[in-house]
C-alpha cells in the first residue's frame, strides 16, 4: 500500500475530493490517500498527527491553486514547510514531493542548494489535463510495470475473502451491492457504479481478441480520448468478478451491461503464458493462454 499525504486549502475541497476518488478507486494500484477531513479523528492532537503523516508518507502531494496563492497564512503553508524539511534529507534522485497545479502556478519556495519548488517536475490538474495528470501521478507513486500473477489458490482466496459470487468457488457469495447509473460522456454510454466509483464501458470491444491485442485496444481508447478520458485500462480479476451476480438474467451480470460481451480479459496473469478471464455465461473465472480470443470491457 502506497501512502500519499495531500496538502491543500479548503477552497479547493471539491477538486481534491475528485483527486482522492481517482487515486483510490484503481484496485490495481493500492493507494492510501491522507486527507485531513478523512483521517483526523476527534480529540487527537492534529498538529502532531499531520507532522507524523507527512514524515512517514511515501509521497507528499501539494495541490497549488490561485486560492492558495491569495492566502497570507494557511495550514497548507505549514505542511509544505514540514515537507521541505523532509525533502532536504532525501536523496536527490528520490521523487517524493509532487507539486500538482489546480490553477495558477507553483510558488517559488526555496528548498535548498539554490533550488526552489519550481525546479521539481509538476503535474497539471486543470480541467483539460485532469486525466493525464492523474495518470502521471499514479505512474510515479504506484507504477504498474510489475504484472500481477495470481495462482488459482490466490484467486479462489480472493473470491472467498471478498464474498464474490462464483458458481465454482462461492455459490453463496453476494459481493458488492452495486449502484449503477448509465451516463453519456463524449457520445458514449458508460456505466458508473456509485458503490465503487468505477466507470465501465457498457459494451466493449466489437470482437474477441488475444491479450496483446486487447492491450492495444485499450491504448487506442486512451489515444483517442474515448468518452473524453484517457485513463482506461483492463480490470483486475476482482473488479471483473465483482460484476458477477448470483442470478442469471440472461448472464451472471446486470442487464445494464451489453450482454454480447459474455467473457472478458482481466489485467491479471496466472503464470507467464496465461491470464485470467471472467465468464459471465458460466458464472466463474478461469485462466487461458494469452492468444485465446476474449472480449475487452475497459474500466477507469
Amino acid at each position: 500500500m502506497t501512502h500519499v499525504f495531500v496538502s491543500y486549502v479548503h477552497e479547493d475541497s471539491e477538486q481534491v475530493q475528485r483527486l482522492y476518488d481517482d487515486l483510490t478507486r484503481n484496485r490495481a494500484r493500492a493507494v492510501d490517500v491522507w486527507l485531513d477531513k478523512k483521517k483526523l479523528k476527534a480529540g487527537v492532537r492534529w498538529q502532531d498527527t499531520i507532522a507524523e503523516a507527512i514524515d512517514k508518507g511515501d509521497y507528499f502531494l501539494a495541490c497549488f491553486s490561485e486560492a492558495y496563492s491569495k492566502k497570507n497564512e494557511s495550514y497548507m503553508s505549514e505542511e509544505i514547510t514540514l515537507a521541505i524539511e523532509r525533502l532536504r534529507k532525501l536523496p536527490h534522485t528520490r521523487a517524493w514531493f509532487i507539486p500538482a497545479v489546480l490553477s495558477g502556478q507553483v510558488p517559488n519556495w526555496r528548498i535548498g542548494a539554490g533550488e526552489t519548488l519550481r525546479d521539481l517536475q509538476w503535474v497539471n490538474l486543470d480541467q483539460d489535463n485532469w486525466d493525464t495528470g492523474i495518470r502521471q501521478i499514479l505512474d510515479v507513486i504506484c507504477p504498474t510495470e510489475e504484472i500481477r500473477i495470481l495462482s488459482e489458490d490466490a484467486a479462489k482466496s480472493m473470491v472467498m475473502e471478498r464474498n464474490l459470487y462464483s458458481v465454482d468457488w462461492n455459490k453463496n457469495g453476494r459481493g458488492i451491492e452495486h449502484n449503477y447509473t448509465v451516463v453519456n460522456e463524449g457520445g458514449e454510454r458508460l456505466i458508473l457504479d456509485r458503490a465503487t466509483g468505477l466507470i465501465w464501458q457498457r459494451g466493449g470491444s466489437p470482437e474477441r481478441m488475444g491479450l496483446e491485442t486487447a492491450k492495444q485496444y485499450i491504448q487506442t481508447l486512451n489515444e483517442g480520448k474515448y468518452a473524453n478520458h484517457e485513463d482506461w485500462r483492463l480490470p483486475t480479476l476482482e473488479e471483473a468478478m465483482s460484476l458477477m451476480e448470483p442470478t442469471k438474467k440472461p448472464l451472471y451480470i446486470n442487464p445494464v451491461f451489453d450482454n454480447r460481451l459474455f467473457w472478458i480479459w482481466t489485467a491479471d496473469m496466472s503464470d507467464e503464458k496465461s491470464a485470467w478471464i471472467t465468464n459471465y455465461i458460466l458464472g466463474s473465472c478461469a485462466h487461458y493462454d494469452m492468444d485465446s480470443p476474449f472480449f475487452v470491457r475497459a474500466v477507469r
